[in-house]
């Protein structure tokens, strides 16, 4: 490609004005769970979304500062779009999909083939897609036609409307000091667990007092796998696990001083908290 034709893609790319928050199941970092739900994010709903002008994020792709609970809310309620991958289901996303409901805002509903949706929403207008290489060529042009139809004629259907016509969650039912103070009881709730995940037992057998857990942000939850796996750590079991706050390794046995200051070093200052078993210091 020549400079005038690169130019010229380049003016072609649609800029993103509007933002869509993707509410999915992730699960621990390349496993089966996250695999699937990123392949969906990257292969379908991104490219598409991008081209009708939105900037697509997934929680675990929220790169600000802050808590990420808090971040998570504020997206799905202000967002002007959102998709909701139902393939599982998940807890989190049942929840996360209530509020957007709440919202009464743009929403569209995915799930893989097979997958069983509660009574609540089984009848709810949903795209359901094979996860495979065909399935991707499938599904697009669904999600292209009722993206159109969403934004050219959008009436809030489900069953919170359905339940109530005056329920708001925001506007003149909850003003905004009362928006307010539910994101700062949402902070309260993400410092207690943050306060508390070191004290969690790691599910995996060998007593507790010989694990290491090691958190960090999630924007940089692939560096950390990444510099761990680079560590060989041979015979050691190792667990990761993503949660609302960042996502954790743990390691047991406990990596020696040596290997928690090379971890410190290839993170050259950038969020990394590693708590090791009692009496372990470095």
């Amino acid at each position: 490609m020549d400079s005038k034709e690169k130019q010229g893609s380049e003016k072609n790319q649609t800029i993103p004005t509007k933002r869509c928050f993707v509410i999915t199941p992730i699960g621990e970092y390349n496993s089966p769970t996250y695999r699937s739900a990123m392949g969906v994010i990257d292969s379908v709903i991104r490219p598409v979304f991008l081209e009708k002008g939105y900037d697509v994020k997934a929680a675990h792709e929220i790169p600000d500062p802050g808590s990420i609970n808090r971040q998570i809310i504020t997206r799905i309620l202000e967002d002007e779009f959102a998709v909701a991958n139902l393939t599982g289901p998940n807890p989190n996303v049942m929840y996360e999909l209530a509020v957007r409901h709440a919202t009464k805002k743009p929403l569209i509903c995915l799930a893989e083939y097979g997958t069983h949706l509660p009574f609540d929403i089984k009848d709810e207008r949903t795209i359901f897609y094979h996860n495979d290489m065909q399935g991707v060529q499938e599904i697009i042009p669904a999600l292209i036609s009722m993206i159109d139809a969403i934004e050219n004629n959008w009436q809030a259907d489900n069953p919170i409307t359905r339940g109530s016509t005056t329920f708001e969650i925001q506007g003149t039912t909850i003003k905004a000091t009362e928006y307010e103070a539910l994101l700062s009881r949402l902070d309260d709730i993400q410092k207690v667990v943050s306060r508390s995940s070191f004290s969690s037992k790691p599910s995996y057998p060998g007593p507790f007092d010989n694990v290491m857990t090691i958190r960090t942000v999630h924007d940089n939850g692939s560096k950390l796998f990444r510099a761990v796996e680079e560590l060989n750590l041979g015979d050691s079991i190792v667990k990761t696990r993503t949660a609302l706050d960042g996502v954790y390794v743990d390691i047991s046995p406990p990596l020696s001083k040596e290997q928690v200051r090379s971890l410190f070093k290839t993170f050259n200052g950038d969020p990394l908290s590693v708590a090791g078993p009692s009496g372990y210091s470095f």
